[in-house]
């Protein structure tokens, strides 16, 4: 079965593809100007004395590469009209001037200043009043080289020092001598230096002993009449003393104390 369709639908189905294809294009430029941005470079020309330098944002189409040959207007500036004719540039990595012609290809980065100096005269003849020149290149002078001389410009590194005394007479002064004396680790030193603590374990309490009691044999006239009193232990006996009972009726008057025989027992049951 068909169905005729309406201009209705036809007029929003290609809205929607004009849509969609002005979303693709956009993205397309985006992403091209975003390659273009990494492509491009900075160019400073001084072409003449005393005058100051003309600059040029360009970019590369061989990007990494740079070649003076893909800019035309710059090559006529330089006065580059056929490849026998050459500009003076600086190379930031060697830190010196070279020169080159329309053919010749260098590497770039993104943003990189590129500076070339015009030789009106032919080579070995350089500008020399040229504005604002020396500060560009020290700029792009590399900064390795400057930290290298700074370090080996630096004196003797922190040594024992050993002083010689001279066994001659005393008109002779000291000498100082730096000698490399290895010296032994700092965690060697410590633990060799540090005396060895032992910790003493803390004494526990202890327990009272309790003595247990002793019980004598009290003196009687008959074996019915025997009667056991308890002796206080060594540390609490005194001479003269009464002997306590098992009762603990040592202090009593001594119609409380125990009887054997109708009389009451004394010290040693006599």
């Amino acid at each position: 079965m068909w169905q005729e369709m309406s201009s209705g639908w036809v007029q929003a189905r290609q809205d929607a593809v004009s849509k969609e294809e002005k979303g693709r294009s956009g993205k397309t430029m985006v992403m091209e100007t975003k390659a273009q941005k990494r492509m491009q470079v900075q160019v400073l020309c001084w072409t003449e004395e005393g005058k100051q330098p003309m600059d040029f944002p360009l970019t590369s189409p061989r990007f990494p590469d740079f070649c003076l040959a893909d800019h035309r207007v710059l090559c006529s500036i330089l006065c580059l009209s056929d490849d026998n004719l050459y500009a003076e540039t600086f190379i930031p990595s060697t830190g010196r001037w070279s020169y080159h012609s329309t053919s010749t290809i260098r590497e770039v980065i993104t943003n990189q200043v590129l500076l070339y100096r015009c030789l009106p005269s032919g080579v070995g003849k350089s500008l020399v009043d040229c504005p604002g020149l020396n500060q560009e290149v020290e700029k792009l002078r590399p900064r390795s080289s400057k930290r290298k001389q700074d370090h080996s410009d630096c004196a003797i590194p922190n040594v024992p020092i050993k002083i010689l005394d001279d066994d001659d007479d005393n008109e002779t002064p000291r000498k100082k001598i730096h000698s490399l004396v290895p010296s032994t680790p700092k965690t060697i030193r410590q633990r060799s230096l540090t005396p060895l603590v032992m910790s003493s374990p803390t004494p526990r309490p202890r327990r009272p002993s309790i003595q247990p009691l002793s019980f004598v044999k009290s003196r009687a006239t008959s074996p019915d009449d025997v009667v056991f009193l308890a002796a206080p232990p060594p540390s609490q006996r005194q001479v003269g003393g009464t002997l306590s009972t098992t009762f603990g009726e040592a202090s009593k008057p001594l119609c409380y104390r125990p009887w054997a025989n109708d009389r009451p027992l004394y010290h040693g049951g006599k």
